[in-house]
């Protein structure tokens, strides 16, 4: 159950690769994992990889190693939380965007995406309740998440209704003022296909 975006050839070959290397590596290896994996949108291979590096390569002291100390196993770690979180590489704002299945439920605020905005979300049940976009530049902004575009409230912060506009069944665009903030709502849970 990813909430990932769809694989592109590309990254099905990519997919292929880290797949052939396994599951265990040391230090850093399991930070880029972790990314690799949030990118491509299989939010509980991110997680198996996070729960290895803490297992195999995370002292007491919270550092990564590899025989000696490794700052980018660390970043990597922290980078791949935020890659399972937000992305926004592709030219859309994907809040959850690789959310494990084990992460039913949480809350984030203050990541940033492309185009200067400010994302928060929180979600039940494996469903989005929120999503908050603050818009620090102005613009249109382009929201990705599966059947975004079903039962869908967006309001400014003052409860005023923003119209969306549906790009596909798991996109809307609208445009945003610099400094507003933007609340999506009522999300519905995407059909399961038996």
């Amino acid at each position: 159950r990813n909430r990932g975006h769809v694989l592109k050839d590309g990254l099905r070959l990519a997919r292929v690769s880290l797949e052939g290397r396994g599951p265990n590596t040391e230090g850093w290896g399991y930070g880029h994992r972790t990314n690799a994996y949030a990118r491509l949108g299989d939010g509980d291979m991110a997680r198996l990889m996070l729960h290895n590096q803490i297992r195999d390569s995370i002292g007491n002291n919270l550092w990564s190693h590899y025989f000696v100390f490794q700052i980018d196993g660390n970043g990597g770690a922290t980078s791949g939380i935020t890659e399972m979180l937000l992305q926004s590489h592709e030219g859309y704002i994907a809040p959850l965007a690789a959310i494990p299945e084990g992460w039913s439920a949480g809350t984030y605020t203050g990541l940033v995406a492309r185009g200067n905005f400010v994302v928060a979300a929180d979600w039940a049940d494996g469903l989005a309740k929120t999503f908050n976009i603050t818009s620090q530049s102005g613009g249109e902004a382009k929201v990705y998440y599966p059947n975004i575009s079903g039962a869908l409230v967006v309001r400014a912060s003052d409860g005023a209704t923003i119209t969306s506009t549906k790009v596909n069944e798991d996109m809307i665009s609208f445009d945003t003022t610099e400094g507003e903030t933007y609340i999506i709502s009522g999300f519905v849970a995407d059909e399961k296909v038996e």
